[in-house]
Formats: structure tokens, C-alpha cells, sequence
């Protein structure tokens, strides 16, 4: 829509998903007014908004009111936050939101509430039929250990970033993690290898339909984002995520997570929002935010795009901020 400027918010800017958002909105080939956010007062992303606020931690109980202020003060259209507590905080006060006049960027009710708990989420595969991770949530080491085997490991059902991921090689260990984690507890098989994890994303239309991303082979840096990344063709994996999507009727951004457990593909995990590779996505040609901006803004449905091939490497790059720079205003 030629000449109509949208003004889209995005949180967690100092963060990988968040910065990588600010630079999709940047590619997107809309007029984009990009108001950012963030916990901390020097995150680096806001070099890159065109205002920014400090914002309220997402566990503070005024964090919704400091949002829809921020919506009101900057009319905005679109909100995208960029990390869990955010998403959690979003889904819980809907009905309070729904009168804020914005578009907040969140999934279906039903798929946050199954895949924000990977316990939830094992039992959702399981029913559909999804190739998984053999998982537990009991504390009989013995019958953990006959079905998993040794070593096994030991998960937080709701954590992000592979926070709380312990290898578990004895009883002592196993013990150790399930008073550590109480009912946060789980348990799943080793399958595959760092070698051989695979990521992609879909943009869901809530109908079982959705547009693909490329396939990305990928490893993961310490903090559990993606590392380094290389486009596959992979048409068993491709129906997997086809399947997945019908089953799961994913609205918006939705990220997949595969590993290879000797011959075929299996779910790791599914991310119910845009993930940390979103602006490496973007350079092979899928574009999240642009994506967001048609559908839910515009109105207009996207068709599937042709996508480069490739690799992408993430390193460390510098952000100087002069004395006599203007910050972008608050």
C-alpha cells in the first residue's frame, strides 16, 4: 500500500531476535516507523529505531500498562516482542490488549499454551502422529534409563535458549536435576548430533496453511542461537514441516526445530514466535516482519517466495556511539 507509513514497536531490541527484527523491518520495502524497547537503557539496537524507550521488565506487574502507553504515545500498529517472558506476559492480558488498537504479534492461544511447555508439546506430537523425542516427566530413574538409555538429557519443560539443558549419566545426576527443577522436570533421549539439527519457520494463516522458510542446517553458539546456518533441499523434512503445520494451524511467525535420529527427522521443539534466525532467514528471502506487515496490517495474503541458497556466519561487530551523536528520541 503505496504511501501509508506503519508504525510497528519491537521489544527485546538490545537481543538478537529483537535487532534482527529492526533489520527485517528495515528490508521489508515498507515505510516503516520502528519504535524500540528494551529493559536496558545502552541496548544496541536502538541505533537503529527511530525512537526508544527503556522498558519495564515483562515480569514487573506495569509492564502491560507501560506498553499500552507506549502504543498510545506512538499510535502503533504492530507490536513484535522478542523474547519468552514478553510472549507470556502478551498471551495472558489479551483481553486487556485487544482494546490497545494494535496488532499484537502473537500466535493462536491453543499453540502457545502446547508448545510453551515441551512436556505439552511431546504429548502434542505423540497424538498426531509427529515423529519426537522419546521424553518422561516421572522420577523412576530405572524405567527412564530402560527406554531412553544412558546418558539421557534432563530438560526444563518451560525455559528458552537451551536454559537448564544438563547431560544426566547416573541416578545421583538424575535425582540432582529433578529437585533442582521440580515440576519445571524432564527427561529425553540423546538423539543425533550437534552436526545434525535443522531449523525452519513458517508463516501461519490459523488454517493448517502457511508459507515455508528455507531449511536451515545449522549450529547453535553457546547462547543457543544459531551460529552458523547453510540452505538445504530436504523434501522428507519439508513434508515433516507440512504435517506439522497442518496438525498445529500455527498463525504468524512460527519457528520448527529438527534433529536426525539415524535415518529420518524428528521435532525438537517448536517455537510459537519469530526465533533468532529470523534475519538470517531474510537474506535468503524470507522476510517475517514484511510477512506480519502484509497479512496483518495490509490485510493482503503473501504468496510464497523464491528463496537464494547459501550459508550464513554470525561474528562479532562493533557499535560506536559518539558523545555529540544524537540518541534516537524517547
Amino acid at each position: 500500500m503505496a504511501g501509508v507509513r506503519h508504525t510497528v514497536l519491537v521489544t527485546a531490541v538490545g537481543a538478537v531476535i529483537g535487532y534482527g527484527v529492526v533489520r527485517c523491518l528495515r528490508q521489508s520495502g515498507h515505510d516503516v516507523r520502528i519504535i524500540g524497547t528494551d529493559i536496558y537503557p545502552d541496548a544496541v539496537g536502538q541505533r537503529w529505531c527511530d525512537h526508544f524507550g527503556q522498558a519495564v521488565p515483562a515480569k514487573d506487574p506495569g509492564f502491560i500498562d507501560y506498553l499500552l502507553e507506549m502504543i498510545a504515545r506512538f499510535e502503533v500498529q504492530l507490536v513484535i516482542p522478542g523474547t519468552e517472558y514478553e510472549i507470556e506476559a502478551l498471551h495472558r492480558n489479551r483481553e486487556k490488549l485487544a482494546q490497545a488498537g494494535a496488532v499484537i504479534l502473537l500466535n493462536r492461544p491453543e499453540v502457545i499454551d502446547a508448545m510453551h511447555d515441551k512436556w505439552k508439546a511431546f504429548q502434542f506430537f505423540t497424538s498426531a502422529g509427529i515423529p519426537t523425542i522419546p521424553s518422561r516427566v516421572d522420577d523412576d530413574f530405572t524405567s527412564a534409563a530402560a527406554e531412553l538409555g544412558l546418558p539421557m538429557l534432563s530438560k526444563l519443560r518451560r525455559s528458552d535458549a537451551g536454559k537448564g539443558m544438563q547431560v544426566v549419566r547416573d541416578e545421583a545426576e538424575f535425582h540432582a536435576c529433578r529437585v533442582t527443577a521440580g515440576d519445571n522436570f524432564m527427561v529425553q533421549r540423546i538423539v543425533g548430533s550437534d552436526d545434525e539439527e535443522f531449523t525452519a519457520s513458517v508463516f501461519g494463516f490459523g488454517d493448517g496453511t502457511a508459507l515455508n522458510s528455507p531449511i536451515l542446517k545449522r549450529r547453535l553458539s553457546k547462547a543457543g542461537a544459531t551460529d552458523k546456518a547453510w540452505t538445504m533441499e530436504a523434501p522428507e523434512l519439508t513434508a515433516l514441516i507440512d504435517s506439522l503445520t497442518s496438525h498445529l494451524r500455527p498463525l504468524g511467525p512460527t519457528n520448527y526445530q529438527f534433529r536426525k535420529d539415524g535415518g529420518r527427522y524428528v521435532v525438537l521443539e517448536v517455537n510459537p514466535r519469530i526465533s533468532s534466525a529470523t534475519s538470517i532467514r531474510e537474506a535468503f528471502g524470507f522476510n517475517e516482519a514484511a510477512l506480519s506487515i502484509e497479512w496483518f496490517l495490509i490485510g493482503n495474503r503473501p504468496l510464497q517466495a523464491t528463496f537464494r541458497s547459501g550459508s550464513a556466519l554470525r561474528y562479532l561487530a562493533d557499535a560506536v556511539v559518539y558523545d555529540d551523536d544524537d540518541p534516537p528520541a524517547g
